[in-house]
């Protein structure tokens, strides 16, 4: 039997990047476990769409939820300025 490919394998030989990523990529993109996408997925921080009965999330929700968790160390910076070291984040 023949070994399916993943899009990643079969986008990356055309030249073309995938656009619509599984939960697992996800996580190696965001460099965290799948269970943490999951369950941004269910709080509806990570949005999704589905295809089927495959849930997917676009590179673009990847995009904007990487742009919420900037907004929120941010916004947690500006809450708690003592937290501030020489322009670095202290550990609290």
């Amino acid at each position: 039997m023949d070994r399916l490919l993943s899009v990643e394998q079969v986008a990356e030989p055309l030249g073309t990047t995938a656009r619509l990523h599984r939960v697992e990529v996800v996580a190696r993109i965001l460099g965290v476990a799948r269970s943490t996408v999951y369950e941004e997925i269910r709080l509806g921080r990570l949005r999704t769409v589905q295809i089927g009965r495959r849930r997917l999330v676009p590179t673009e929700y990847v995009d904007a939820y990487v742009e919420l968790l900037k907004g929120e160390a941010l916004a947690e910076d500006t809450e708690r300025p003592w937290l501030r070291i020489a322009g670095k984040r202290a550990v609290a």
